[in-house]
């Protein structure tokens, strides 16, 4: 060992470390208030970036608190954060890339500014008291120094938390029974596949047992459609695969052939939790998550089931009854895997939050109590370790203000960034925590400083991006996408028995259109005999869930995907008011360019799926919300809700949903009608594209396009 100043490191040879197995006993001597110090320590690693030292304190937390139900706390938390660090596809703070929030970022800068200004209270009034025990006073000096607002701010930042948690469970509530119903979509999928394929040859090459293992090892789903052993049929294929491949091209399976195995047994695994109520990450592997996304199973469906139909080609009848459905069950199948990845993704990241409020909000529960203790001290002598630790407490509570503040400027940039497609959020990639690392040296907090700094940082790349979007012109245009029960047999099979989904595929995008949004859409349903005159009510009512995926194309062309929340919206149509390109035509030339069989920018059918309209009703009041605009791209769930209870004769009531007599098999045919925000032509890169700097020279026009009809 090496002899240094005191304070300063020193070095240890090896020899002199002998590794020991900590017994019970010997764990028992790590106490509560110790342990809840080192997870703290662990947080704060990870927030300034020392993942290192945050993994190494976590698993030393681990054994510490191994088999301690007083240490539970500590235990869940410590394992929830290694189950996440340095995990592809996943930040440092456990959140998955993909993931972008339903919120404007403007949003969150109020809710910065919010943040701030109680912090600044709650500095000041740490540093008066710092102040006071540093001078020595007494304990009266001391608790005038402590005002009424730290321990307001205590208990709201608690409250905070508390509310915070309760939205992250009733979210998880929510998408938990929604998992469930995609899974039953999947199986029955897989179950009318099997019924259409029974014509195949069972002494095939490649069999339905290898379909299906194919199919449940891309999506991370094991169903119990059928027996047997999928791992093997898997394995099978996997060892003649490049048989297969001198038939096939199998592109698409080709990509992702190397982690089905892996995805698979998350499938297992996953199974075995019944639910995700209650995830176990020492059994689920959390990266097969991210992975799975980025396959983009709802856009590389079409792909995929090419591969699987070529491997079954010689099997089924070359003019099989049900070669379209098969295709089309398969597609439907991937469609809901994506989806249902994408919640399970959602509910692991929710999960998380709720780890990290359970243990956030007894460390604030004891330093309330530490404030109202000292407060009713009455004079007494207050031992100068008990002040440190007081103060260790309320710099543990500024500390939570400040992550909340720096999760929020998470969330702001990658609100940012999906908006622009600029990958402003990298900037967070390196990010330290600096705002209250000041106070063990100076004693002093200063961490409205730093807070100042990064407002300062957020107002420059947002006066970058006025700057260049000015120079930039966007499009507003609709479009419309067709579906028919001649084509699309499994949508409006699955529609007429209630709800269905359907895919908008960014391929249907030109190629210089970028960054395209939905900012309003309308749809609409009809059949040969649904504008008769038979008694029902016109007007027909439609839940429609838009599913976590968006799809865009940036400045480079390339595709960026990103997943949110669900959004779900209710829409209504005039069955007697369809539109009609040919009738939409000649109307037009009478004049009546306002007619039912025309969409116009202005049309009342059109219905807002975000905030950035200012001409649309909630564009003022942020009571109803602020949610970005998605793309247009994407998948869709549509259901036609029916109420049991309601006549149909009884046209007083007011309803969001069909009457009891609604006849869904009437409807055929549908239309979705988009009206789309772009850049067309050219597309700025980030707040530094060069273009961007060019003085009075804009890129492009604001223009607004209106099409009559774009049948397909």
């Amino acid at each position: 060992m090496t002899d240094v100043a005191r304070g300063s490191n020193g070095e240890v040879n090896k020899e002199y470390l002998k590794k020991k197995k900590f017994s019970r006993k010997h764990r028992q001597k790590f106490t509560l208030d110790l342990l809840n110090v080192m997870a703290r320590l662990g947080e704060d690693y990870i927030w300034i970036n020392r993942t290192k030292k945050a993994e190494r304190t976590f698993k030393f937390l681990v054994t510490l608190t191994s088999e301690r139900e007083e240490a539970s706390r500590f235990f869940k938390i410590s394992k929830q954060r290694l189950a996440f660090l340095n995990k592809e596809g996943f930040d440092r703070f456990g959140r998955n890339k993909y993931l972008a929030p339903l919120l404007t970022w403007e949003t969150f800068k109020e809710q910065l500014e919010g943040i701030k200004s109680y912090a600044m209270d709650y500095e000041n009034a740490y540093n008066q008291l710092q102040e006071a025990i540093n001078n020595e006073d007494n304990t009266d000096a001391i608790s005038k120094k402590l005002p009424e607002s730290v321990l307001t701010q205590v208990k709201e930042q608690k409250s905070r938390l508390m509310e915070d948690k309760r939205i992250a469970l009733t979210e998880k509530g929510l998408y938990v029974p929604a998992i469930k119903e995609l899974e039953v979509i999947m199986s029955n999928a897989l179950v009318r596949i099997k019924d259409i394929s029974a014509q195949l040859s069972t002494d095939a090459e490649f069999t339905i047992e290898d379909m299906f293992a194919i199919m449940q090892g891309i999506t991370g789903f094991l169903g119990d459609v059928l027996g047997g052993d999928p791992w093997a049929a898997l394995g099978t294929f996997l060892g003649t695969y490049a048989h297969f491949a001198v038939k096939c091209t199998l592109s698409s399976l080709g990509e992702i052939k190397g982690k089905l195995n892996k995805w698979l047994t998350f499938g297992k695994e996953y199974k075995a939790l019944q639910d995700s109520s209650e995830l176990d990450f020492d059994r689920l592997d959390p990266g097969a998550v991210p992975e799975v996304m980025q396959a983009n199973l709802d856009m590389n469906k079409e792909g995929l089931t090419a591969d699987l139909v070529c491997l079954l080609t010689g099997r089924l009848p070359e003019h099989h009854s049900g070669l379209a459905e098969f295709n089309e069950q398969i597609e439907r199948f991937f469609i809901a895997g994506s989806a249902r990845i994408d919640l399970i993704a959602k509910v692991i990241d929710l999960d998380n939050d709720i780890g990290g409020h359970n243990f956030n909000i007894p460390n604030l529960e004891e330093t309330a109590s530490k404030i109202e203790n000292l407060r009713n001290s009455e004079g007494s002598p207050i031992a100068e370790n008990i002040q440190q630790t007081f103060l260790d407490d309320l710099l543990t509570s500024y500390q939570n203000m400040e992550n909340t503040f720096l999760q929020k400027l998470w969330l702001l940039y990658k609100s940012f960034e999906f908006r622009t497609l600029w990958p402003v959020s990298d900037s967070l990639i390196g990010f330290q925590r600096t705002t209250s690392e000041a106070a063990p040296t100076t004693g002093q907090l200063q961490g409205i400083v730093q807070l100042n700094k990064v407002f300062q940082e957020i107002d420059q790349i947002e006066n970058k991006g006025q700057n260049c979007f000015t120079k930039f012109g966007y499009v507003t245009d609709t479009h419309k996408w067709s579906f028919d029960q001649e084509q699309h047999i499994a949508l409006f099979n699955s529609l007429h028995q209630g709800k269905a989904s359907f895919h908008l595929h960014i391929k249907d995008s030109c190629p210089t259109c970028f960054n395209v949004r939905v900012l309003k859409m309308y749809i609409e349903l009809y059949g040969d005999n649904t504008q008769e005159n038979d008694g029902m009510p016109s007007k027909v009512y439609l839940n429609v869930t838009r599913g976590s995926v968006s799809y865009f194309k940036d400045a480079q062309n390339k595709l960026r995907r990103f997943r949110q929340s669900l959004l779900s919206k209710e829409f209504q149509f005039n069955r007697f008011a369809i539109t009609d390109k040919e009738k939409c035509i000649e109307a037009t030339k009478n004049g009546q360019a306002d007619s039912s069989f025309c969409i116009t920018k202005k049309d009342p059918r059109l219905m807002p799926m975000c905030s950035r309209l200012s001409d649309s009703f909630d564009a003022e009041n942020k009571l109803l919300g602020s949610p970005e605009c998605p793309s247009p791209f994407g998948t869709y769930t549509i259901e036609m809700p029916i109420d049991e209870n309601l006549a149909c004769q009884d046209t007083q009531a007011i309803t969001n949903k069909n009457c009891k007599e609604f006849d869904r098999t009437k409807y055929t045919k549908m239309n979705v009608w988009v009206l789309n925000l772009y850049w067309s032509g050219s597309y700025p890169t980030g707040p530094d594209d060069a273009r961007c700097q060019v003085l009075d020279e804009v890129k492009g026009q604001n223009e607004t396009r209106i099409s009559l009809s774009t049948d397909q």
